[in-house]
């Protein structure tokens, strides 16, 4: 988990520090400061003096913090917290005091990242009285946090692969699990998709994908990969169709074609099909490998009671979003 230890003038970049990027009233920076980060946080100051921050360690453990000089907080004590978002209740856990004027809330769930990028309005309810905050361009300053934690995050995954004997960046190296949520987050967030689901992290690296569910109850899968030696998007499309008809009990058909692009990359979309007894599991996978080497899969399942007597379809309008979101996802 992220340590929450704080000390140094820019305590907790609760207070304002060197910008690394102004996203609108935003301020994305280094956590807790320039010389030993350990994350990325950002925050922003409002008229009663409260500055509310969000933070995101490179373990991707997240936080939330308030801050306001009139305040006296008694050290190293706890205030419960329940947070709501446009009414909606998401979360609640102890904010501990990391000192008079500042307390920091732990986030533990999907849906309270979703709530916060997608949501209009912050409500802190405490036993002391109520907090607000408005929430302008959150998603795209909760975008520009996570790719931060994520370059600050390569050289410890990269030396952590080099330890444990795997290939090098230039080789081949999976994605972390925890990479790949945010990178799957942005996706999301860039398709406008709604009430999606990202399941948590598999523990290991048993199973490097990452699992999600959209609104209208499909499931989908994500993983991805970087270097020089990962496979061709043909090659990759191939092992893609060969797993899932492995998968099917039944009926299987396939097609793939591909999408013209304009910066180099190789995109592959593969539709599927397999027929059980009563109904049809349709799949979309949109396969895209960049010039640098960076290999993703997305795929979208859901099942109907369709007919098996031509070549799949795409799925609908809101996969399509997403086809288009991954083809155009620029991993920094």
């Amino acid at each position: 988990m992220l340590k929450w230890a704080i000390s140094g003038l820019c305590l907790l970049a609760l207070m304002k520090c060197a910008t690394a990027a102004q996203i609108g009233d935003w301020s994305v920076t280094l956590f807790p400061n320039d010389s030993k980060p350990t994350g990325c946080i950002m925050g922003g100051s409002y008229k009663d003096g409260t500055r509310l921050s969000i933070i995101v360690g490179t373990d991707y453990s997240w936080a939330i913090g308030f801050a306001n000089q009139s305040w006296k907080l008694a050290p190293n004590q706890f205030t419960q917290a329940a947070l709501y978002i446009d009414g909606k209740f998401v979360e609640s856990d102890q904010a501990s005091h990391v000192s008079d004027t500042i307390a920091l809330l732990p986030l533990t769930t999907s849906a309270t990242y979703r709530a916060l990028q997608q949501g209009r309005q912050l409500y802190v309810r405490t036993p002391y009285g109520d907090l607000s905050f408005s929430l302008p361009n959150t998603a795209a300053a909760m975008r520009s946090l996570l790719d931060c934690a994520r370059v600050l995050s390569k050289p410890n995954s990269e030396n952590a692969n080099v330890a444990q004997g795997s290939a090098s960046q230039g080789d081949f190296q999976l994605v972390p699990v925890a990479e790949e949520s945010a990178m799957l987050a942005n996706i999301l967030s860039d398709a406008r998709a709604i009430n999606y689901k990202i399941d948590p992290p598999p523990g290991g690296n048993s199973n490097p994908a990452i699992t999600f569910n959209l609104q209208d109850g499909s499931r989908g899968l994500f993983m991805a990969s970087r270097g020089q030696n990962t496979a061709s998007a043909d090659d990759y499309a191939i092992k893609v169709t060969g797993e899932y008809s492995k998968l099917c009990a039944g009926d299987f058909i396939s097609g793939k074609k591909p999408i013209a692009t304009s910066d180099g990359s190789v995109v592959r979309q593969i539709l599927m099909s397999c027929k059980l007894a009563t109904s049809v599991i349709r799949t979309e996978s949109t396969v895209v490998r960049r010039a640098d080497g960076f290999l993703m899969e997305l795929s979208v399942s859901y099942s109907d009671l369709g007919s098996m007597g031509q070549s799949p379809e795409r799925v609908n309008d809101e996969d399509h979003g997403l086809v288009e979101a991954a083809m155009h996802y620029a991993p920094k």
